[in-house]
């Protein structure tokens, strides 16, 4: 099944297709179709499923240009692709506010700016100045007053979202409290290192590579830059993507390590738990900006995988015999705690005697499970106890609570529950009418249960 297929053709001609400036199209689809007939050499192949959203030649591929491909057998149009919100939605602008008075121009924007943009790409321009033996050096953008004038239009609808306009006026909380996604194209890397540094600023250097001038961005959501301090924010609301350079570039350099240090932690952490231990060093920049930045895959949106035929659990199924020391409950629908240590024990006294606990339950025969990887195994944690929680907004949430230390495989436990488990579950808990989920886990000193359990209460109720 090949995804984006339209790369994957024998192309006619020997030269390079004219879309792209920067890359040679036609060597990357002999590439990939070689790699297919080959691999029907070897076995037995029985049928290639392509999927692209633009089935066509490109031109300077030897055959007519933005000609179907002629094994195309399904065409899924784009109008259906959105109804159906499988594709990305196209806003156009509102108004045209240009003062042209013959026609609109933002609705086709780039043939009315093309003369004013710069025609090399990046590559081209860096090799041009080192052969003239100088430097591409950063300058203040610049850029035609229709292309900011369009970029202001769409800030100014962004905005609106940010400030509220999105949520409250969806249908119900949550709908689409996820803030859209900003993206700009443009026809080479030399014009997107322009919008790049118009909205998000930039940094003026010496010759000894050192920070001069901090320029901030145009639009304040967007700034990479503190308008205070001049120093990077935390974390970059606006990356700068080249897709031909995610492969064959360096775009993960000294500053976009300093900025997302702690995510590049997390990735090659995660990383070597599911591949091993070792296998982070050979990751390339790619994987790299692929799994930590949201905008070159659609934002990633978490969900459950349910049980095909028990979606969902309850503890009326509970039944066993047990040969543990049990602790009588009367806010659980179980009769006793099944106590695998006195620290159980105590943790059950607690929950019962605490008035923000509506209900609780200890994960003895109940078979409640959170599945997580160690080093390509997959594994499955059973957490102690969960509680029902009363709130002041009247919603109960759930609080999973784990009182043994998760002494074996601690740090994969914990970070399967935080950064899988629990945003799948809550990402859809309006649609399946339960309420969100929390973890804790009462670490050290079990005398201490009572105040750990009241903070983590608290912290969920502000």
């Amino acid at each position: 099944m090949n995804d984006e297929a339209h790369h994957c053709y024998l192309p006619k001609s020997k030269g390079k297709t004219e879309d792209h400036e920067e890359s040679d199209e036609n060597v990357k689809a002999a590439v990939w179709f070689t790699g297919i007939t080959e691999i029907s050499k070897r076995y037995k192949l029985q049928q290639v499923y392509d999927l692209s959203a633009t089935p066509y030649y490109l031109k300077g591929s030897g055959y007519d240009a933005y000609k179907l491909f002629p094994w195309v057998v399904s065409d899924f149009g784009l109008i259906e692709a959105i109804e159906s919100g499988l594709v990305k939605i196209p806003f156009i602008p509102e108004s045209d506010n240009t003062q042209e008075l013959t026609m609109p121009v933002l609705r086709n924007l780039y043939e009315h700016v093309r003369d004013d943009l710069p025609k090399k790409g990046q590559k081209r321009a860096k090799s041009d100045a080192k052969k003239e033996g100088s430097s591409v050096q950063e300058a203040p953008p610049k850029l035609p007053r229709l292309v900011k004038g369009a970029l202001d239009q769409f800030y100014n609808h962004y905005r609106e979202y940010d400030e509220g306009k999105r949520i409250n006026n969806e249908e119900r909380s949550g709908l689409f409290s996820t803030p859209p996604v900003f993206i700009v194209v443009c026809n080479n890397t030399s014009v997107s290192k322009e919008v790049y540094k118009f909205v998000a600023g930039y940094e003026e250097r010496d010759s000894a590579g050192n920070v001069t001038r901090v320029v901030d961005g145009h639009y304040p959501l967007f700034s990479n830059y503190d308008p205070d301090t001049r120093m990077p924010k935390h974390r970059s609301p606006t990356l700068l993507i080249d897709s031909d350079a995610l492969e064959n570039s360096d775009q993960v350099n000294d500053e976009f390590k300093k900025i997302f240090f702690s995510e590049l932690v997390e990735f090659k952490r995660d990383y070597a738990r599911l591949k091993g231990q070792g296998s982070a060093e050979n990751i390339t920049d790619a994987e790299i900006l692929r799994a930590i930045n949201p905008h070159i895959n659609t934002e990633e949106y978490i969900r459950p995988v349910f049980n095909y035929y028990n979606r969902f659990g309850s503890t009326k199924y509970v039944s066993g015999n047990t040969s543990k020391e049990v602790y009588p409950a009367t806010k659980s629908h179980v009769n006793y705690v099944a106590m695998d240590s006195g620290w159980e024990g105590i943790a059950a006294k607690t929950l019962e005697e605490l008035p923000q606990v509506i209900s609780y339950v200890k994960n003895q025969f109940l078979g409640f499970t959170v599945p997580y990887v160690k080093e390509g195994q997959d594994k499955q944690y059973y957490p102690d106890f969960i509680a029902l929680i009363a709130t002041p907004a009247g919603e109960p949430l759930n609080l999973m609570i784990e009182i043994s230390g998760m002494s074996k495989d601690k740090a994969e436990k914990r970070w399967f529950v935080e950064n899988r488990w629990l945003p799948a579950v809550n990402a859809v808990h309006e649609k399946y009418e339960f309420g969100r989920w929390h973890f804790i886990e009462v670490a050290n000193d079990i005398r201490d249960i009572r105040t750990q359990l009241l903070d983590k209460i608290q912290i969920i109720n502000l």
